[in-house]
């Protein structure tokens, strides 16, 4: 049983996003199933690499997107792309010293989905409905 299930209540209304959220949930789910089964550390960073790689292009592409429409809370919404991005890394780098995957990833996560995707990202998908954008 996946950790996290995209389901219609996650959609933001753009199609390309949610693609992206869907891909996100799908190595999050990658993750946890690696971690309940104990995987070794090796297929771990190797999930939580392209978990930190699709963050990061997903990121850039919503980034983009703003910047086009002059969407208003262009900044606000990047200095939250940032902080993500620095815990992401935090953690990545947690598992090559501690060779661990701690309680604080799932943290990071379950914040993630249900405060950035959820409340912020929403705004966005708004805003974009709004002003007739799409990709």
């Amino acid at each position: 049983m996946p950790l996290y299930e995209w389901t219609p209540a996650y959609s933001v209304q753009v199609t390309e996003f949610d693609n992206h959220h869907k891909k996100l949930f799908s190595l999050i789910n990658d993750l946890h199933e690696a971690m309940k089964n104990r995987c070794g550390k090796e297929a771990l960073e190797k999930i939580l690499e392209e978990l930190a790689n699709y963050v990061n292009y997903h990121f850039k592409e919503e980034e983009k997107a703003m910047i086009a429409t002059g969407y208003p809370e262009y900044k606000k919404h990047l200095d939250a792309h940032n902080q993500l991005r620095k815990k992401v890394k935090e953690i990545n780098q947690k598992l090559i010293e501690e060779k661990v995957v701690t309680m604080e990833t799932y943290n990071l996560l379950k914040s993630w989905i249900e405060t950035h995707i959820m409340v912020e990202d929403k705004k966005y998908g708004a805003y974009f409905r709004n002003i007739g954008y799409s990709r």
